[in-house]
């Protein structure tokens, strides 16, 4: 049992820091917050929906019938990461080309504008 949950929280652990990267591949700065919202209220909702599902489900397959149907749902993520995802927009198969356009160049934009005030920065230290 204590296996199973450190594996568990390893797991979960790894949840933050790659949906923050997959938001900063993917989301222009502008709409990060959306992204970011969106992906939170998810996780508020999910409970919200899934306790009073279990609480229902444990008395018509239970406990163990309610297990395996959450692991059977664990796999949809899975398989929509899998196949409908990408880490950046230029490796994803099926993103339409204006959407593409209109990402790399909010993102290069983004990294120019990083580059210019780092290297103020710099200047303004005598270090350029």
């Amino acid at each position: 049992m204590i296996a199973s949950r450190a594996l568990l929280g390893f797991g979960e652990s790894l949840h933050w820091p790659m949906q923050s990267k997959f938001v900063k591949n993917w989301f222009p700065i502008d709409e990060r917050g959306k992204a970011n919202a969106t992906r939170l209220i998810g996780l508020s909702v999910a409970p919200m929906v899934a306790m009073p599902l279990f609480t229902w489900i444990i008395p018509v397959m239970g406990w163990r019938g309610n297990f395996f149907f959450l692991a059977a749902l664990g796999v949809i993520p899975f398989i929509m990461i899998r196949f409908f995802t990408a880490d950046h927009p230029q490796l994803h198969r099926r993103i339409n080309g204006a959407e593409k356009d209109y990402i790399e160049a909010a993102l290069k934009a983004e990294r120019e504008k990083e580059r210019g005030i780092h290297d103020g920065d710099e200047r303004d230290r005598g270090l350029l």
